[in-house]
């Protein structure tokens, strides 16, 4: 990891509850520590997502107590419409507060099944009200499901794209690479891999790479 020129090393840990109320019907309970460079914050998120005939919504909230890079609170709406036997598209809404900025962002996707596979493509545009700039970033997603396996592909490029991890002195233009793989062990448990390389003009890079295990009983 880089910012601002200052090599660094950023850590993660969090662990989730969910459960299945009906089909397509979930509620997820998650508490996480983030450390960056020797400084900890801690985080507690809340979703739900639901569904009634052609329609899927999901809500979210965070918070952090006294967080130094974490937003102070968050929430995030979205709802998406099946089009077609085969083409989900959607809007949503995410707002960031942090200690000294607001994060407002908008976004519109689409996705397409065909057989096993899944691309999708999000647009996300909004503004950071402190630092007095717009966000505009494009996705772009590529999933595919073979016997107990999943692989995907995650792209991003854009302006800001970084302002939601709560970069200090983003510097514009950005793009973010993932490669995600994921195998089912058993019926109740999934091992997960993502690696993963971003970068923001000059002022920041980071290399990532998280290891998941889920486990439903």
């Amino acid at each position: 990891m880089e910012v601002n020129g200052n090599d660094g090393q950023w850590d993660s840990l969090s662990l989730a509850f969910e459960r299945a109320t009906a089909p397509g019907e979930l509620v997820r309970a998650s508490i996480g520590r983030q450390d960056r460079n020797g400084v900890t914050d801690s985080e507690l998120h809340l979703a739900a997502y639901g569904r009634s005939g052609e329609w899927n919504a999901s809500a979210s909230v965070q918070s952090s107590p006294d967080p130094v890079f974490l937003p102070e609170w968050s929430y995030q709406l979205q709802v998406d419409r099946a089009i077609g036997g085969n083409r989900r598209a959607g809007a949503g809404y995410r707002r960031l507060q942090f200690n000294d900025s607001s994060l407002y962002l908008w976004s519109t996707h689409m996705t397409l099944y065909r057989g096993d596979n899944e691309l999708g493509v999000e647009y996300r545009f909004g503004r950071n009200a402190a630092l007095d700039h717009d966000i505009r970033v494009l996705q772009l997603r590529a999933v595919t499901f073979r016997d107990r396996n999943q692989l995907g592909v995650y792209l991003a490029h854009g302006d800001y794209l970084f302002d939601a991890l709560g970069i200090p002195g983003g510097a514009g233009r950005g793009w973010s690479a993932t490669l995600a793989f994921a195998r089912t062990l058993t019926q109740s448990t999934t091992v997960r891999l993502e690696v993963g390389a971003g970068a923001e003009e000059d002022s920041f890079r980071q290399q990532t790479i998280a290891i998941s295990l889920q486990y439903r009983p």
